[in-house]
């Protein structure tokens, strides 16, 4: 089911906006990021799973990626996608983030946390 997944990811990222196609004023490598969300749940955390996540990004030609700031939640985890990101040549360029931010009193604690987590990257 991975592989079906996987398949119609890259199929979709590909489709919708290759590298080799965007802006020419670009530089290289700064063309464009593929969002995790789109891998689903093998994306979700800095775990085995995620090396296969990665490697098919890498080989579709990207190299940054938007992805949760959860992957930062503990040191453990920021070492361990920090390792990933390394051995895959990738750069997390941007992070999905969540928290209620229309409410003071949850926004506030979104922010805290949100900056706690951002320490770590």
């Amino acid at each position: 089911m991975f592989q079906f997944f996987r398949l119609l990811a890259v199929l979709f990222v590909l489709g919708v906006t290759s590298p080799s196609t965007n802006d020419a004023n670009a530089e290289e490598g700064d063309r464009v990021a593929v969002q995790l969300y789109i891998f689903g749940a093998p994306a979700s955390e800095p775990a085995e799973p995620l090396k296969e996540v990665l490697d098919t990004v890498r080989k579709a030609g990207y190299e940054k990626i938007q992805a949760w700031l959860d992957y930062y939640k503990t040191e453990e985890s920021a070492e361990a996608l920090q390792g990933l990101l390394k051995e895959y040549d990738l750069e997390m360029f941007a992070a999905y983030t969540g928290g209620v931010m229309h409410d003071n009193a949850q926004a506030e604690a979104a922010i805290e946390t949100i900056l706690e987590k951002a320490k770590r990257g």
